[in-house]
């Protein structure tokens, strides 16, 4: 078993890159994500089919294609299939994942074909997929290079009684002299899982929870070995991994009529800890609480988030206000040190359990990721002790004249600042690091300029930052009784380095304890009815001030209890809390007790109750109390934060309406003007049709007040603002034919009183419209949310002649594969116009239909059903408007498209497409028009107005079984702004390609094509005659050849003038080539090599090319 394993880790797998993989999908009653078990998947190649119908992309589902998730508008019933179809790129693996079912996908390449199919079988119960790949890269713009692949899929029985799953994939690193050993946090996917008897052990990307109402109760994503085992009464588990995900807890309070985005890194350093910019947040590791109740993520939910910029915008389900209270437990991945994290649990179960438990999670310091650890630097790190903003360097380097970027220079006030003056024209490389606003001197300006605003004008600084390295221990004894009466204990032990590399700091050492216990009944009969009982139920919690917890253990809403500062930090603290619990199967509930919570600083006390009672099995009657109370040791302050609230609604019936009064009271935590007193007078009526249609509508009245100081009888509660809010959700059809819908319309209306009288109203909704059937189908979305467009900026980075993938072509930046060249898109905050920023729209939304006539008529022989029955007709509209601020939408723009002068960004894609099927054999002729329009910009430094539109006419034609025809004609207009200007011009192009297949292994094809562009800003004509040759030869089951050459000759009537790439086709005046040739061949049964050379030289000289050998052993 032994030598299985260890050939397991270092044999490889098939790789199913760059073909089309089928698979069905197992419903799971949700709608996802579901994973695909690919990533990398080439956009727009989906083919999504349920229950006979093809499903709409950004209508039905949605897709991310770098991590091969969907997501579905609808829920997926159990046990229900859905086909999917796409193609990937040959950058990982399959993963394997239980509810995925391969199917086979017959293709013309054989050869391809066979290779997959192979597998290789250690037993009847074991079968091993993989491949080991090398590829050679050479080309005349760079170094050449060398990097290997592995993967691998195993499932099956290992050895008696041991059952193993799993996949490994290592893709695109650079061999080294000192071999391709990789770590285990290095490689791209891995996960691999034993099982036998009582024991299981799960080996790479996995998940680990802590164990729950601990102290030291924790959740992390990581890279590792999980184990666990279990022997008569004695079970535990343990657990080596890196790069674990850091948890935190962040909490902020929303603004009025704003629903995003919210940046988590922007929270303060008080709430986020050692959070970066540069910090990746882990996906789907988050909690997101909003007044206390977990959100759902999705668009067509409560919220979406994205990971890698670090923000949360919710949908017009949940209307954010300066009163909503929001909550977000999250991992992020630290960037800079690699981390390991060792875990470890012991218990033995009886009358009496009994565990312990340990943790260590540290930071290498020997291995920093973001930056390289010299002398200096560890000097840096090592002299901050434990202040982290103390660990930096300076970020200027005097190259001298002629070999940086930046002039020092002096200022009125004598202060000495740096000036970008052009690449290689300063004396000074200067490297700025982020900081917060206010607290740096320069601003960033764009295309890798860095301005000086004055000092604590700006948020950069010319510094260089390093993160402190690190460690922490916990441990801890844990006992507990079970039974209705029960009882349980925990003594726990932190220790905390807050800089590894420091002797400055002090060592945090620190202890917790926890008690627990109560008395439940299961069968009580009161008031004619059976209750589950829990009479009471206590804890207690003690904390020294140096004590330290790996994740969160208390409840979203727990600081809002005890009236306390958010996220403050509880050195110190000691807790009592007991309540007693009690319900029926129907719906009835009571809950009481109090609590009591005391530290260094501070002493709060709260009470609570909650009575939920089903009267008449028809009517539910309920009421909450929250009473809580706290006192400042310091200052003496105290304060208090009681919210009440009555509920009545109906449960049964077609009508649900239902009252709900809340009052709540704050009479502020550092001052009477914090305080606030706010009623709530809420309705709703609910209707449910056992048909098709259900609808809820909701409306909200709420009165605020705030407490202004004054003397002489003048101080008091004032209004603040009175609040009116209405909901609407209907909901028709259920069948996935004809039509059906959802609608949710917000109307928020606000009248201010202080600081100064004010209106605000905000329109909110979305809504989607379906009709299907088998010859027709239509859909129309929009969604109208009151969002802040978030501000990008690109910026393109030097790193060495082809290792990029764009290069400069006068002033404007091109896409080329080993070019000089990368992108970078930064994520700098929100847009905020002069007039205010934060009251803005977004209106996303577009229109979807197709249409078949085959089979409407078949049986006709009317001339009007032959052109019925062979036409296709689809049309395609999307279009996204972000509305500048101090705008008020009216309720007449809520749906429908409008037109509007002052706007952020506002651009839309028209696509419409008709086919006509001249006969059974594939012939057709087909029309395109496209129509695209994008105004302004959501990138800084850029505003943009690209139009085009494009007529395309195609006609394909068979002649006999070896020859087709295919002619295409363009007429197209374009108008666009690049970095050298705005180009406008008009385009013919008129192609030409016949094909013809000798054999049925050998295609050739021609390729002729001629355009003629008119460029009216420049004044210039611009003609390309183009002509090349493909030839395609398959060797059944043995390999293929291709070569492809091409020859296009552009005419400028301006030889002197600067051609812009768009206008000839990523073409230069005079004489272009590109020409690529291409073989594979299968060595034996499981192996093959692939050669590829491609070449490109452009009409001003620049010439691109690239030679790659690939080998790669398959089993």
């Amino acid at each position: 078993m032994r030598q299985a394993i260890i050939l397991v880790i270092i044999m490889a797998g098939i790789i199913e890159a760059g073909c089309d993989i089928q698979l069905e999908l197992t419903g799971m009653e949700s709608t996802g994500p579901y994973q695909l078990g690919y990533k990398h998947i080439i956009v727009n190649s989906e083919k999504i089919e349920y229950r006979g119908k093809i499903l709409l992309y950004n209508v039905d589902y949605r897709m991310d294609y770098d991590n091969g998730l969907v997501m579905f508008a609808d829920t997926l019933s159990r046990n229900d299939t859905v086909k999917v179809t796409f193609s990937i790129l040959p950058i990982s693996i399959k993963s394997g994942y239980s509810l995925i079912k391969p199917v086979a996908v017959s293709e013309v390449d054989t050869f391809e074909n066979e290779m997959i199919s192979k597998s290789s079988r250690w037993s009847d119960q074991l079968e091993i997929i993989g491949s080991k790949g090398f590829v050679v890269n050479i080309g005349n713009r760079g170094e050449p290079s060398m990097s290997q692949s592995l993967d691998l899929n195993i499932s099956g029985i290992l050895a008696r009684n041991v059952s193993v799953n799993g996949s490994i994939s290592d893709r695109n690193f650079t061999t080294s002299p000192g071999g391709g050993t990789r770590s285990l946090d290095e490689l791209d996917r891995v996960f691999l899982s034993l099982e036998t008897g009582g024991f299981r052990s799960d080996f790479g990307d996995i998940e680990i929870n802590g164990i729950k109402r601990s102290l030291l109760d924790f959740h992390r994503k990581l890279t590792g070995l999980n184990f666990y085992g279990n022997i008569g009464n004695l079970n535990g588990s343990s657990a080596v991994a890196f790069s674990p995900g850091k948890q935190v807890e962040l909490f902020f309070y929303g603004v009025d009529g704003k629903q995003g985005p919210y940046f988590l890194h922007d929270l303060g350093p008080a709430a986020i800890g050692d959070i970066s910019v540069a910090s990746v947040f882990l996906p789907g590791t988050e909690k997101v609480y909003l007044d206390g109740k977990r959100l759902k993520r999705g668009g067509e939910n409560d919220y979406k988030i994205d990971y890698y910029e670090g923000y949360i915008e919710f949908t017009p389900r949940n209307v954010i206000s300066s009163r909503s209270r929001i909550t977000v437990e999250i991992q992020y991945a630290p960037e800079g040190y690699r981390r390991s994290f060792y875990y470890g649990t012991a218990f033995y179960e009886g009358k009496y359990n009994v565990g312990l438990q340990f943790i260590n999670e540290s930071d290498d310091k020997s291995r920093p990721r973001s930056f390289d650890m010299g002398d200096e630097q560890k000097m840096a790190i090592s002299r901050a002790g434990a202040t982290g903003d103390s660990a930096y360097i300076s970020g200027v380097k005097y190259i001298g004249q002629g070999g940086g970027d930046y002039l020092l220079e002096t200022d009125t006030l004598g202060n000495s600042y740096y000036v970008y003056v052009g690449d290689g024209e300063g004396e000074y490389e200067v490297t700025f690091s982020r900081v917060a606003q206010g607290h740096g001197d320069y601003q960033y300006g764009g295309t890798g300029r860095y301005i000086y605003v004055g000092t604590g004008n700006g948020s950069y600084l010319p510094v260089i930052y390093y993160p402190l390295p690190e460690s922490r221990n916990y441990g801890s004894l844990m006992f507990n009784k079970p039974g209705d009466i029960h009882f349980g204990g925990e003594l726990a032990v932190s220790r905390y380095d807050r800089n590894s590399l420091s002797a400055r700091d002090e060592l945090l050492t620190g202890i917790g304890l926890l008690g627990s216990g109560g008395w439940r009944v299961k069968n009580l009969r009161f008031a004619g009815k059976t209750w589950k009982a829990d009479i009471f139920d206590f804890k207690f919690r003690g904390l020294d001030k140096n004590f330290s917890i790996p994740g969160i253990i208390d409840p979203p809403e727990f600081f809002r209890n005890y009236n306390i500062q958010q996220n403050r930090s509880l050195v110190g603290e000691r807790l009592f809390e007991i309540q007693s619990t009690a319900s029926t199967i129907s719906g009835d509930f009571l809950n009481a007790g109090g609590g009591f919570l005391e530290g260094d600083d501070f002493k709060a006390r709260r009470i609570f109750g909650k009575v939920n009672l089903i009267t008449f099995d028809m009517l539910a009657l309920s009421s909450n109390m929250e009473v809580s109370e706290s006192e400042s040791n310091d200052t003496g302050r105290l304060s208090a934060w009681n919210k009440y609230e009555a509920c009545s609604k109906f449960i049964t019936g077609i009508f649900q309406p239902g009252i709900t009064y809340r009052h709540e009271i704050n009479s502020g935590l550092y001052s009477d003007s914090d305080g606030f007193i706010s009623d709530d007078y809420e309705g709703s009526l609910e209707f449910k049709s056992l048909a098709c249609l259900n609808s809820l509508t909701r409306f909200l009245y709420r009165q605020q007040k705030y407490f202004q100081n004054g003397g002489l009888g003048n101080g008091g509660w004032r209004n603040h603002y009175d609040q009116y809010q209405i909901e609407q959700n209907l909901v028709y059809g259920k069948t996935k034919s004809g039509f059906s819908g959802e609608v949710n319309l917000v109307w928020f209306y606000q009248k201010r009183f202080f600081p100064q009288r004010e209106y605000f109203s905000r329109n909110m909704g979305d809504m989607k419209i379906k009709y299907n059937s088998s010859n027709f189908g239509f859909t129309f979305y929009e969604s109208v949310n009151g969002s802040t467009p978030v501000t990008r900026v690109r910026e393109y980075i030097y790193v060495g002649d082809g290792k990029g993938d764009y290069r400069k072509d006068g002033d404007d930046y091109v896409p080329e594969p080993g070019g000089d060249y990368i992108e970078i898109i930064r994520q700098i905050g929100e847009y905020e116009p002069s007039t205010g920023g934060l009251l803005n729209y977004e209106i996303t939304g577009g229109a979807r239909a197709r249409f078949d006539g085959k089979g409407i008529s078949e049986n006709s022989e009317a001339p009007w059903s032959v052109i019925v029955n062979n036409i296709n007709y689809e049309v395609d509209l999307s279009y996204k408007t972000n509305l500048a601020g101090g705008i008020n939408l009216k309720a007449k723009h809520l749906f429908g498209l409008s037109d509007f002068d002052e706007f952020i960004l506002k651009n839309f894609d028209f696509r419409q497409r008709t086919t006509f099927r001249i006969n059974k054999t594939g012939d057709y002729f087909r029309h395109t028009l496209n129509v695209s329009r994008g105004q302004g910009t959501d990138f800084q430094f850029e505003n943009l107005d690209d139009q085009a539109l494009s007529n395309i006419v195609d006609l394909k034609l068979l002649s006999g079984g070896r020859t087709s025809y295919f002619i295409s004609t363009e007429v197209s207009s374009e108008k666009r702004w690049l970095y050298s200007g705005k180009v406008d011009f008009n385009k013919l192009r008129i192609g030409f390609a016949p094909e013809y297949h000798p054999s049925s292994g050998l295609r050739i094809a021609a390729l002729l094509n001629f355009s003629k562009t008119d460029e009216k800003i420049r004044e210039l004509q611009v003609l390309v005659y183009s002509a090349g040759l493909n030839a395609m030869f398959n060797f059944r089951k043995t390999g293929r050849l291709e070569a492809e050459g091409n020859y296009s000759y552009v005419d400028v009537d301006q030889q002197d003038i600067f051609l812009p790439y768009v206008i000839a086709g990523s073409k230069k005046s005079g004489d272009n080539f590109n020409g690529m040739f291409s073989a594979r061949f299968r060595l034996n049964s499981y192996s093959r090599l692939e050669v590829r050379y491609v070449y490109k030289k452009l009409g001003d000289g620049y010439s691109n090319s690239n030679l790659r050998l690939e080998v790669k052993a398959e089993f």
